[in-house]
């Protein structure tokens, strides 16, 4: 089965980095969001302070808030309402010229409070008429002998296009990012697929082949020396070896083979028997056994030794043979008297040592 963790790593990345950009982005955009609706509010407030402080500075008469014009000039564009307001509430000057003469009280607009609390400096307040939205600001202009002021100065601006354009704004903002993010996560992404994961696809794929026992895999040449081009150089230095030494095995296997088979030769066509004894049964005989013990009828290879022993040299035998297997050192070589097949006793001279034959304890037996 073909790993898959490079797709996982790719989609990991890609959450990743929309992770950090979505977060980056906002958190940036919010900031400096944040600064110029901040930046804009105070310019419009030191906007409305103008009026009453170059009044105060006797740098405009109050005869300037009936001047839409003027005050234009002094405020902005953004000027929607202006007017004089003495201190018991009687308007004396107005842009809106129908307001002259009546009380303040008397327009839904304003608050009959607004007077009182700017006795003590004046102030800025948000308002909202209908659909639209403004700002305020009521200060005093004059004052009598330096006592409670009798001249009030009253301006409003209409600040609903600038928070249209803020809205606009955040909604450019959110977009811009949401098309940063999109444009800087798929190129991330192009970059990962072709310096990452494809390079990766290709060592997965190559280890992949070397589990299934193709050991002349090989990943080329190594372009870039990063830390995949250090794991493909390390990839094909390990292959490298393992075929070097799985042909050394296998020249070494194939020598063996060749000795086997000489060995098998001499053995099977020595003039004399030649026995391997393991577990007390026949685990291999020559051709010359065969001749002595039984003749090809009977297949000695499983018998029990002990079977084709005089039953007078069985409790020795068998004695010797324990004590051999065991690792001590019975006499190698001594007479014993064994049974053919067809009952005769023939003596021999029998010769053994201790051998191991096929992974377990045995011995070699040489019979003459």
């Amino acid at each position: 089965m073909k790993p898959r963790f490079q797709f996982g790593l790719a989609i990991t990345l890609g959450c990743l980095v929309v992770a950090i950009e979505s977060v980056v982005l906002l958190s940036l955009g919010t900031f400096y969001l944040r600064r110029f609706s901040a930046e804009v509010d105070r310019r419009l407030e030191d906007s409305l302070k103008k009026p009453s402080a170059l009044v105060a500075q006797g740098a405009l008469s109050t005869d300037a808030f009936g001047q839409k014009d003027t005050l234009e000039s002094v405020v902005g564009p953004a000027l929607d309402d202006a007017m004089v307001v003495s201190a018991d509430g009687i308007i004396l000057v107005a842009i809106q010229p129908e307001k002259v003469g009546h009380r303040w009280n008397e327009f839904p607009e304003v608050k009959p409070d607004w007077l009182r609390r700017a006795a003590t400096g004046g102030f800025n307040e948000s308002l909202s008429i209908g659909p639209n939205s403004f700002l305020i600001r009521v200060a005093p202009v004059a004052s009598a002998g330096g006592e409670a002021p009798v001249l009030f100065s009253y301006v409003r601006i209409r600040t609903t296009e600038n928070e249209r354009e803020l809205a606009n704004l955040r909604v450019r903002l959110i977009g811009g990012s949401v098309a940063a993010t999109l444009v800087t996560t798929v190129a991330l992404l192009l970059g990962v697929h072709f310096l990452v994961t494809r390079r990766l696809r290709r060592v997965a794929d190559a280890v992949e082949q070397v589990t299934a026992g193709n050991y002349n895999t090989t990943l080329g040449e190594v372009h870039l020396r990063d830390e995949i081009g250090f794991l493909k150089t390390g990839f094909n230095t390990m292959t490298e070896r393992l075929r070097h030494g799985f042909d050394g095995l296998r020249n070494a296997v194939h020598d063996l083979e060749i000795a086997e088979q000489k060995y098998r030769v001499l053995v099977e066509n020595a003039d004399e028997s030649i026995a391997v004894v393991q577990d007390g049964k026949f685990a291999f005989v020559n051709a010359k056994s065969y001749q002595m013990l039984s003749g090809p009828a009977i297949n000695l290879i499983t018998q029990s030794v002990m079977d084709f022993i005089h039953p007078d040299d069985r409790a020795m035998v068998a004695e010797r043979y324990t004590q051999r297997i065991s690792g001590q050192s019975p006499p190698a070589r001594y007479e014993i008297r064994m049974l053919a097949a067809d009952g005769r006793t023939i003596w021999v001279e029998l010769n053994a040592v201790l051998i191991e034959w096929k992974g377990a304890p045995a011995t070699l037996n040489f019979l003459r």
